[in-house]
């Protein structure tokens, strides 16, 4: 082998110190998004299984361990990028550390979006049954409502409400006299704090309620 041939030549050293090229990271968006959605996934399978109940005791917060480091590193990722004027990279990579601040900064109303959308999603499901149980509902003084209890805890809990009437979406105080009455006996009139409610489309509501 002759000398020359391991000495490396220009065209190899000027591609080796050319900076790399200034494009859009798509992982950080990716990376940002990934537990969001696979929140909302585990929340819409069943509830009332061993392994459901350890993720909610354990998974969670350990999920959430590693998005917030996996952010650190987008966070290096992206000083990297800005010390060397790459602006694009700069942008895209700041982007999952972005999510991830807003997220803990508004925990309890992300984590309330994303268990919401879980529910809402495993409800479409189970319609039909739904459907059918209402259907088999009397109608009193002109309303319709029928509460399903899914489960909760000793401080609150969440279901299924439909109402024909749309009332219950209305805000406290402001329903009539004929839907208070009929409501009086459900979990609608429950807590100090009462219930919140998310549209699921054709009368029906995911509920949650204070007790």
């Amino acid at each position: 082998m002759k000398i020359s041939d391991s000495v490396p030549k220009p065209d190899d050293e000027s591609r080796r110190s050319a900076p790399r090229p200034d494009r859009v990271l798509r992982w950080p968006l990716i990376g940002g998004c990934s537990v969001p959605i696979l929140l909302m996934v585990m929340r819409a399978f069943p509830q009332n299984s061993l392994f459901a109940f350890l993720y909610m005791l354990f998974g969670i917060s350990a999920l959430v361990l590693v998005w917030d480091v996996a952010a650190s590193g987008a966070i290096i990722v992206a000083g990297i990028a800005l010390r060397r004027r790459a602006w694009r990279r700069t942008v895209s990579a700041a982007l999952f550390p972005a999510i991830v601040l807003a997220a803990n900064w508004q925990s309890q109303n992300f984590l309330r979006f994303c268990y919401t959308v879980g529910d809402v999603v495993s409800f479409q499901f189970v319609r039909s049954f739904y459907l059918e149980e209402v259907r088999a509902k009397p109608i009193v003084d002109g309303q319709r409502i029928a509460t399903f209890v899914w489960g909760g805890s000793l401080w609150s809990t969440n279901g299924v409400v439909y109402d024909e009437s749309d009332e219950v979406a209305s805000p406290p105080g402001t329903q009539s006299a004929a839907w208070r009455a009929q409501a009086y006996h459900t979990l609608l009139s429950c807590g100090d704090y009462g219930y919140w409610v998310w549209p699921a489309g054709g009368h029906f509501y995911i509920a949650y309620y204070s007790c």
